[in-house]
């Protein structure tokens, strides 16, 4: 099976120059009102600038209740351009500080004085003279066992997205 992943994703990987440019991304939910949206309004309503489901005290539903986008879509999903997706992106680096603390991220940037290293919780600015140990790990923040869970097609197309150079 992964032999047969790995050349289709080669095989995959030659098409990308056929590839047309992707249509501008564009917001479909304005924050404040569910103008381009269908669905029940006594179920459906912004608050908080979200969409908000939800069913009244007292009452219940005959049915599944759904709201839908009225306008055209293309693939959509989170926007990951900042990253050259070749997976040095997404290695961890372990950072031991002359304090003795240790930081654990993915270094965003380095200068010549600083890494700039991105935790769960905060980006944080790092000066080189602080660190007495830098250790990028060989495995990646990918979730262990990835491809064995998608389906062909999916890994093909995961595996396709992380390496295209935008």
């Amino acid at each position: 099976m992964k032999k047969q992943l790995v050349s289709a994703l080669l095989g995959s990987l030659s098409l990308l120059a056929l590839r047309a440019d992707p249509p501008p991304a564009r917001a479909i939910f304005d924050g404040h009102t569910l103008e381009g949206w269908t669905g029940s309004a006594r179920s459906w309503r912004v608050e908080d600038g979200a969409i908000t489901g939800e069913i009244r005290a007292g009452e219940s539903l005959a049915g599944n209740e759904f709201i839908f986008w009225q306008g055209e879509l293309n693939d959509f999903g989170p926007d990951l351009t900042g990253s050259w997706r070749n997976g040095v992106d997404f290695q961890l680096n372990v950072l031991t500080l002359r304090d003795g603390s240790v930081l654990s991220g993915m270094v965003e940037r380095e200068t010549e004085t600083a890494y700039v290293v991105r935790t769960p919780t905060e980006v944080r600015s790092v000066p080189k003279a602080d660190v007495t140990q830098r250790k990028a790990l060989a495995q990646s923040l990918m979730p262990a066992g990835l491809l064995d869970q998608l389906k062909e097609r999916d890994a093909i197309e995961l595996l396709m997205f992380l390496t295209d150079k935008p």
